[in-house]
């Protein structure tokens, strides 16, 4: 059985004319490089944290200070099963519990370190939270008796106490079903679950990255939902009760029929302001993605960097694939990005401040 999984057909168009109006958005400063190999997810309480691809192709979940130095394996001890992919997903603004995604050891063989089971590839993968530090640890779901296929994108709301993810409940090519889920993080005597959860569902890839500022919408790629063919997914969101008519917010400035001509990934509010950061096949170099800016109802968006791009000074090589980020939450101006460097989890990291 073959999994092809959510939102890894990394590609792009060649260079397009981003649209611009009036009123100015953020631009780049300085980017300097962080640490390789290393897909950055949060930044708490001073330190940020990433997953990591080891010797052996399995991922771990890290955590490491800002300039990079002190790093620590966060889940390497905590009692998740050997030899598989284990990855953080998100942490708690005051830095106390993480979100991971780990494989379960016994599901349908394949190598160890298939990339399909990595983190935001997701099979056979399970939603479990811990201790920052990965001293203690509660599975809170379980695909062996879900019938799940593949688990992504757990993320926390700015309380801590709300948690968005997505899974696979359909196989098919090439990302199958999916639904969004939207749940309570509730503890008794020292135990936490997941209550009140809610669900929506379609029949192609909802890859979910988290809510809104306000707390009010969770945001999301899509394709079929969107109307979109797989290769050009698009960013949406929809209301966290995951009812009403789920709106689409990534730009319509290019056709969405042909290959990956507009398609777009990994939304995030950016904090202190009404706009949110993604990342995009327009403007990009063939087979990478870049950073746009858009205000939170989807007008003015502006592409942000050009890592990929030769004949810019942030040009960093190629193919540069624009992924998961964490700002910082003392300086909102400032994060830590991730840019794959090939189509098979590999990565270099950068810190990006704006201006």
């Amino acid at each position: 059985m073959a999994l092809l999984l959510a939102g890894r057909a990394y590609a792009a168009t060649g260079a397009t004319t981003p649209t611009t109006s009036a009123a100015p958005g953020p631009a780049v400063a300085t980017v300097s490089a962080w640490k390789v190999q290393a897909a950055p997810m949060a930044w708490a309480q001073g330190r940020v944290y990433y997953n990591q691809k080891g010797a052996s192709g399995t991922f771990d979940g890290w955590a490491a200070d800002p300039d990079g130095g002190n790093s620590a394996c966060v889940t390497c001890g905590s009692g998740y099963p050997t030899g598989t992919h284990h990855g953080i997903s998100d942490v708690t603004t005051d830095g106390r519990y993480a979100l991971a995604t780990v494989e379960r050891s016994g599901h349908w063989p394949m190598p160890n370190g298939s990339s399909i089971a990595a983190p935001g590839n997701g099979a056979y993968n399970d939603l479990w939270l811990q201790k920052a530090d990965g001293s203690q640890a509660w599975r809170l779901t379980n695909s062996m008796t879900s019938g799940t296929g593949a688990l992504i994108w757990p993320r926390f709301d700015s309380t801590g106490t709300r948690v968005v993810w997505s899974e696979q409940w359909q196989w098919g090519v090439p990302f199958g079903g999916w639904r969004l889920y939207v749940a309570d993080l509730t503890w008794s005597k020292g135990v936490p679950s997941l209550t009140n959860r809610k669900s929506f569902q379609s029949n192609g890839l909802l890859e979910a990255y988290g809510f809104t500022s306000d707390g009010s919408q969770v945001l999301f790629a899509a394709d079929a939902l969107a109307g979109s063919p797989w290769h050009n997914l698009q960013i949406m969101t929809l209301p966290t009760t995951l009812t009403g008519t789920p709106s689409r917010l990534s730009p319509r400035d290019a056709a969405d029929s042909a290959w990956f001509s507009n398609y777009n990934e990994f939304a995030f509010p950016i904090p202190g302001s009404n706009r949110l950061i993604f990342a995009r096949s327009v403007g990009a170099f063939w087979m990478s993605l870049e950073y746009w800016t858009m205000n939170a109802d989807g007008s003015d968006a502006r592409q942000l960097t050009s890592l990929s791009q030769p004949a810019s000074n942030q040009y960093q090589g190629y193919p540069s694939l624009a992924g998961g980020l964490a700002f910082n939450p003392a300086n909102p101006s400032q994060f830590v990005a991730g840019f794959g460097t090939s189509y098979s989890g590999d990565f270099k990291s950068f810190v990006i401040t704006l201006r």
